[in-house]
């Protein structure tokens, strides 16, 4: 399941987006450049790639998604990135964005 995970993550970010398992079953990507635009429609095509290879294996994903305009505390970013995670994973199979 993680390499087809890694499979969906490479055919839906870019180049100079950064992928990196975060733990067990947490992932983080690093979209520099992106507007919250961008960051929401990658993770929602993420997600649906995802619903549609794990539909036989009960799996979800759920994506906290944070966009940053200016430069900001690393780990104040990563705080409110997982309440958006939290967030999502409390709905199931969604997109939380925040700002």
């Amino acid at each position: 399941m993680l390499i087809a995970l890694a499979d969906t993550f490479r055919a839906n970010t870019r180049a100079v987006d950064t992928v990196a398992r975060w733990g067990g079953d947490e992932f983080s990507i690093l979209l520099p450049g992106a507007t919250a635009e961008d960051g929401n429609m990658m993770a929602e095509r993420i997600r649906k790639e995802a619903e549609t290879k794990f539909a036989t294996h009960d799996v979800t994903i759920s994506i906290g998604l944070l966009y940053l305009e200016k430069e900001t505390n690393c780990d104040a970013a990563l705080i409110q990135a997982d309440e958006a995670l939290y967030k999502a994973k409390q709905i199931k199979n969604s997109v939380i964005l925040v700002s």
